[in-house]
């Protein structure tokens, strides 16, 4: 996590990402990247350089004042 929050502060954009290969791909990763059986994969970091502009989803949110309390 450490890493991940680095590579944020320093404006790299960044994703973790699960390793939960099936066989057959585990085994193309571990021949490509020369990792022995005795070593685990439980993740990658997915990196680039921030785009200049984002798009993303925006949820209206339900004013406060809606909200009943139940005690």
């Amino acid at each position: 996590m450490s890493l991940i929050y680095a590579l944020t502060y320093k404006g790299v954009a960044n994703c973790s990402l699960n390793a939960n290969f099936e066989i057959e791909k585990e085994k193309y990763f571990r021949d490509l990247l020369d990792i022995d059986l005795s070593e685990d994969l439980i993740g990658f970091i997915a990196y680039e350089s921030y785009p200049n502009k984002v798009l993303f989803a925006k949820s209206p949110r339900d004013s406060a004042s809606g909200i009943t309390t139940i005690i």
